[in-house]
């Protein structure tokens, strides 16, 4: 069920991330009409769709089918893996995606995240005295989301977040410095955020470690008597 609701979860937030990106190409054709800004926008979202409408046939299609016969075939040399074939992760999928209420408050929630990102940027620059209208941060951000998921392959998308919102910031008359001090303040907030995660990680683990040797020294009560 955790691996089913992952798999739901990573869908809903790449289809509420093409609606997302889809209004901020539109606040940015209202603002620069362009020929050139609409065929990069079209081109970007039928890439978009297309590769969201693959993912989501990938799953109603049996792909997870696939990954638990993947499992037998790993559990059939490695007994201990045994466990891990009586999960029916395309069956509790198919259930997830049955409960639709579920998966549409589900997309509410992530793309209130996301337009919770352009309210950052529109908060720090109105602290900053460099006032910025909320439909331009919606670009800001939008646009930044495409350079962060085509940067995947890079760890933390290091680098190219910055890159990316030095260029978007020119197109909605944004100083590099700004910029460069957004994407600064959004790495801050990555750290305050994940970094205490991975301290409990770490503890809950070593507590874990201590806790196991300890139970396997503990007499069997059948023997016992």
């Amino acid at each position: 069920m955790a691996s089913a609701s992952l798999t739901l979860d990573a869908t809903m937030e790449m289809i509420t991330q093409v609606i997302f990106t889809a209004l901020g190409f539109s606040f940015l054709l209202v603002s620069l009409p362009e020929p050139s800004v609409l065929g990069w926008g079209a081109a970007t979202l039928s890439l978009a769709v297309l590769t969201v409408a693959l993912f989501i046939a990938a799953q109603l299609g049996g792909g997870l089918k696939l990954l638990e016969s993947c499992l037998c075939r790993l559990a059939a040399r490695w007994p201990r893996l045994s466990p891990l074939t009586e999960a029916r992760l395309h069956d509790s999928l198919i259930r997830l995606y049955q409960q639709r209420r579920a998966t549409l408050v589900s997309g509410l929630f992530h793309l209130g995240s996301w337009l919770l990102g352009a309210g950052e940027i529109w908060l720090l620059l109105l602290a900053l005295g460099y006032p910025l209208s909320p439909a331009k941060c919606i670009i800001i951000e939008s646009l930044n989301t495409i350079a962060r998921s085509a940067g995947f392959l890079v760890p933390g998308a290091l680098g190219v977040q910055e890159i990316g919102l030095v260029l978007i910031g020119k197109l909605v008359g944004l100083s590099p410095e700004l910029a460069i001090l957004i994407a600064l303040v959004k790495r801050l907030r990555d750290i305050v955020v994940g970094v205490p995660g991975l301290l409990v990680w770490q503890w809950t683990e070593r507590n874990r470690l201590q806790v196991a040797p300890a139970a396997a020294k503990l007499p069997d009560p059948t023997e016992v008597f």
